[in-house]
């Protein structure tokens, strides 16, 4: 299991969304739309 199974949903999107603007050093060029799902089926 990798960091980012262990964390719930909430917390597994806040990473990401930290580390694309860390990757885009705060700045983005368009609008976007991050939308993750939590598939429990």
């Amino acid at each position: 299991m990798n960091r980012l199974e262990s964390l719930g949903i909430r917390a597994a999107t806040r990473c990401l969304f930290h580390a694309l603007k860390q990757a885009r050093v705060g700045h983005t060029t368009d609008d976007a739309t991050l939308l993750m799902v939590e598939w429990r089926g």
